[in-house]
């Protein structure tokens, strides 16, 4: 449903636009829940319940894995290597796009706008999810958790001055996400953020947003030009 950016209701090619890779665009949550488990098994750490795992989704890896396992030193960077190992060789395998976001960005990319991913996973990590489900082509810059830079404020602010690097306005830029982190950080920017309910935010998180999509096809909507 590609329209002409010079029309009514087509997609703005001035408005860069920043989203958010685990619960954004990409079903992650089996995926990483099954790496944490596989990595505390490994080195004897403690049996976190669903709803414990399931709140590793979004933030740093290496904060979740310290405050939510307790684990800190050696210990931690043992764990987070080792998730880090199976996400790349077996859990990748389990992460699928949301319904609707391929063509969602086949249609910006086709209008010409600006698009990357500002995300808390390792850049290169995040590029294999990206390239795995076919999608990493659409991005001009794909921005993850490097050492001493794990905010996700942090990966927003390595997109926005990439994107800026090569004269994308940024002043109406947009960030997409479904925690926190994602609207904290687009905050931090003074940039507009849309919160989306088909990842791990609550409701308590979205409100914080500018926007709030309910589906794909809400965020389609918010991102029309009027």
């Amino acid at each position: 449903m590609s329209t002409s950016s010079g029309a009514p209701n087509a997609f703005d090619p001035e408005r860069a636009i920043l989203f958010d890779l685990d619960g954004t665009l990409v079903e992650s949550g089996p995926s990483i829940t099954a790496s944490i488990r596989h990595a505390l098994a490994a080195i004897d750490g403690p049996q976190l319940d669903e709803a414990t795992l399931r709140s590793f989704i979004g933030p740093p890896l290496r904060e979740s894995f310290r405050d939510m396992a307790g684990l800190e030193g050696a210990a931690l960077d043992q764990v987070v290597k080792i998730y880090r190992e199976h996400q790349l060789n077996v859990a990748i395998n389990m992460v699928e796009l949301y319904p609707g976001i391929a063509d969602l960005l086949a249609d910006l990319r086709h209008a010409g706008t600006p698009l990357a991913v500002a995300t808390s996973k390792q850049t290169q990590n995040a590029r294999l999810v990206l390239e795995h489900t076919g999608i990493l082509d659409h991005f001009e810059v794909v921005s993850g958790a490097e050492p001493d830079r794990m905010e996700k404020r942090h990966s927003i602010e390595t997109a926005r001055d990439h994107l800026a690097q090569t004269g994308v306005d940024l002043s109406d830029a947009v960030m997409i996400g479904d925690r926190i982190h994602d609207i904290a950080g687009a905050a931090h920017f003074e940039m507009t953020c849309f919160a989306v309910t088909w990842g791990y935010g609550t409701a308590e998180e979205w409100q914080q947003a500018d926007k709030i999509a309910e589906s794909v096809g809400q965020l389609r909507t918010f991102l029309l030009r009027d």
